[in-house]
Order: structure tokens, then C-alpha cells, then sequence
């Protein structure tokens, strides 16, 4: 929900210099305004944060509540001073975007820390698992990561390295020969029924480089609707989610240097499609 607030205001300035007056307003809150219909109005007449205002205007916004009615439902797997690592849902964006201001996982994750958070790794809307964020605007980007991932794949798997280059075209990375450098390696876990459970390695870090070298291989991700297949495997799951979860991350600690090895279980879904507990 949303409530509309009102602000005479009572000096001349603009409207970014009077909404930072305000105690509870953060920079990030203002800034989404823009994503708003109606976000932000002056007397009545959308504005921006450059706007002018003067003594006796009306700044009206948007407001959304920073509890959840129907809460996220994450797990934080490691948290000090500069790091925050979380085991992400499938179905949520991690990053506020139009039509997701509030309710992507870095959005979420601000209004229960009450301070803005700095995103060193993404997912797709709906890749489950781990995802990191700092703290602090000057924490180093985490350039040595290394990530496993899990995913349920059609047909019975090899073991195989993709080095298919891959090009963007329209909403979806095809195999080009002139598209960029790409490295999939992949292990096979064990057989379901329809299909395989399979640990995948990637350099590169390319678009829907998983998805796309799966599908490309003839063994595309189970209920993937861009790369193409329905479950066949007889049990219930996400309609529509691509199965693919980040089960494991190591990384350097930026300021310690310390080793970090991470790890998120199996969610819901692969356990109702595999049976299996988290390798």
C-alpha cells in the first residue's frame, strides 16, 4: 500500500533541497520517485527533483509502506560492518526497476536494515540463491567470486564443456559465431525422471549463458519459457521458472582477505521435482 504525503514548502529552493530537509526521506527513496506515476507533483503538476519551489508550494509523493504485508521470505546465509549475503527467492528482481520499486530483494532488504545497499552480483528475476551486496558505496567489486549452480535440465546429461560464443538478439542469447566468449562446464548429479539434476560452472558470466548453453546442448532447463521446455517430470513447481539456483559461492572477505564459502540449500521446488537434498 501507499499513502500520498504532502510538504508546504517554506523557502525557495528545489525540490530535492526540500525533501532532503525531511527526517525519513533517504536520497534512494527520492530518487525513485521518477519511477512513479504521479511520483512527484508540484501543486498538482508533475515535477522533478530540479524543480523550483518557493515558499507556500505543495510537494506532494508517493510513499509506500517499508513493511510487507505478505513478507519475503529469505534467508541472510553471512552478515558483518561491510557484507550482506542473502539466499535469494525465485520470482523476485534484485534490483528496484519500473514496476518494481519496492518490491525487489535490494528494496526489501533496505527497508529492514534502514540504509541503502550496494549490489556485487545479480541473478534473473526467477534464479534462486545466493546473492551478495556491500554495505558501503566503496566496497570493491568482488572481481574473484566464484559461483556453482544447480539446475534441472531435460533429457539425460554428459558430462560437457560449452565454449559456444553467444550473441544477444532481441530477448535472448543465441550460439554466433561472432557473439561473445563464453565457458559452461557441467556435472551431472543424478538422473530424475524426465530429466537431470546437474552442477554447473561458468567463466564469463555472460546473459542467460546457463540457460542458453543448456538449451543449445539439447538440454534445456526444465519450465524455462524462453530456451524452451515444460516439466515432464510428473510433479508440481513454479509455472514458468526457469530451474536454476546459485547453491554456492566462495569468495575473498574485501577488507580481511578472508576465505568465505557459501552455500544455499535447495529450494522448495527443486526438492519437489528431484527429491534430493542440496549437494
Amino acid at each position: 500500500m501507499a499513502e500520498r504525503l504532502h510538504i508546504t514548502a517554506d523557502r525557495n529552493g528545489t525540490v530535492e533541497q526540500l525533501l532532503a530537509r525531511q527526517p525519513g526521506l533517504s536520497r534512494r527513496q527520492i530518487s525513485r520517485l521518477k519511477f512513479l506515476p504521479a511520483g512527484l507533483l508540484v501543486n498538482g503538476i508533475p515535477a522533478r527533483s530540479v524543480t523550483p519551489v518557493k515558499p507556500g508550494d505543495d510537494v506532494s509523493l508517493w510513499l509506500h509502506e517499508s513493511s510487507h504485508r505478505n513478507p519475503v521470505p529469505y534467508r541472510i546465509l553471512f552478515e558483518d560492518a561491510l557484507l550482506l549475503v542473502v539466499d535469494k527467492p525465485a520470482g523476485l528482481v534484485v534490483h528496484p526497476s519500473p514496476g518494481h520499486e519496492q518490491d525487489s530483494m535490494q528494496s526489501v532488504l533496505e527497508a529492514a536494515l534502514g540504509h541503502p545497499l550496494y549490489l556485487k552480483g545479480r541473478l534473473d528475476k526467477d534464479t534462486s540463491g545466493i546473492l551478495v551486496f556491500g554495505k558501503a558505496s566503496w566496497v570493491p567489486s568482488l572481481t574473484k567470486t566464484k559461483k556453482r549452480y544447480l539446475a534441472l535440465c531435460h533429457g539425460q546429461v554428459q558430462p560437457q564443456v560449452i565454449c559456444t560464443p553467444l550473441k544477444l538478439r532481441d530477448r535472448t542469447m543465441v550460439p554466433s559465431l561472432d557473439g561473445k566468449s563464453a565457458l559452461t562446464y557441467v556435472t551431472p548429479v543424478r538422473s530424475i525422471p524426465g530429466g537431470t539434476l546437474v552442477s554447473v560452472k561458468i567463466e564469463h558470466g555472460r546473459m542467460h549463458q546457463i540457460r542458453a548453453h543448456m538449451a543449445s546442448a539439447g538440454h534445456p532447463l526444465l519450465q524455462d519459457p524462453l530456451y524452451g521446455s515444460s516439466c515432464e517430470c510428473g510433479a508440481s513447481a513454479t509455472e514458468g521458472r526457469a530451474m536454476l539456483h546459485c547453491a554456492a559461492v566462495t569468495l575473498r572477505h574485501p577488507v580481511t582477505g578472508d576465505r568465505l564459502d557459501l552455500a544455499a540449500r535447495l529450494p522448495d521446488d527443486f526438492m519437489a521435482l528431484c527429491g534430493v537434498s542440496s549437494p
